[in-house]
């Protein structure tokens, strides 16, 4: 009696192993994938953090803003680029204590962003001190503004600017891509084509004190 031994022809071997490498590569796809969907949710929590963290300094800084030099428009406009040596705090402590404050914030979240093309920010604080006509009688208002454009997801910023120009975002400001000024619903929606082209987001908060 002849005994047969089954097992697999070279072709039935290959075969398995196409199918085995098929899924190792799908499986590292979506690893991929979600590093890179991890990274971009990342940048776009540390943003809205930072906001958040304005917010809440300004919204608790009225005494502060109370002993302001304020100027004659009755209105400043405060960045990260213009907080240091502001004749507006003067030398009042809690003036100071505020421009401290604020430039810590810069410091943690919008100076050397290297999850970020671009970023800009800005607080524009206004004074009203003549409510309803009552002289003595003020009021305080601030509009913060966030603007960032996220390094695409899978990439680096420094493979970003290696490859190109950031710079070719024309005027990158918050005041070009986010500003505190109403807009026309022309200038709207050319601004909202520009931001979507881009891959820009644009965060602007009010604030009553």
């Amino acid at each position: 009696m002849k005994i047969r031994c089954k097992g697999f022809t070279l072709i039935e071997l290959l075969v398995s192993m196409l199918v085995v490498a098929i899924a190792m590569l799908g499986f590292a796809a979506l690893q991929t994938f979600s590093s890179r969907s991890l990274s971009s949710t990342a940048s776009k929590q540390s943003s809205s953090d930072a906001l958040n963290a304005y917010v809440r300094f300004i919204e608790s800084s009225r005494a502060s803003i109370d002993t302001f030099n304020w100027p004659a428009a009755n209105q400043v406009t405060l960045t990260c680029s213009n907080i240091s040596g502001n004749a507006i705090f003067g030398t009042g402590d809690p003036a100071q204590a505020f421009q401290n404050t604020f430039d810590t914030l810069c410091d943690q979240y919008i100076r050397n962003r290297n999850d970020l093309l671009n970023i800009d920010f800005a607080v524009l604080l206004k004074r009203n001190n003549k409510v309803g006509g009552i002289d003595g009688l003020t009021v305080y208002g601030a509009q913060i503004a966030l603007v960032y454009q996220p390094v695409p997801q899978g990439r680096t910023k420094k493979a970003m600017e290696d490859q190109y120009d950031v710079s070719k975002v024309e005027n990158f400001s918050q005041g070009a891509f986010c500003p505190f000024s109403t807009l026309t619903d022309d200038q709207a929606a050319a601004m909202q084509k520009n931001r979507a082209k881009y891959n820009i987001v644009c965060n602007n908060v009010g604030v009553s004190l």
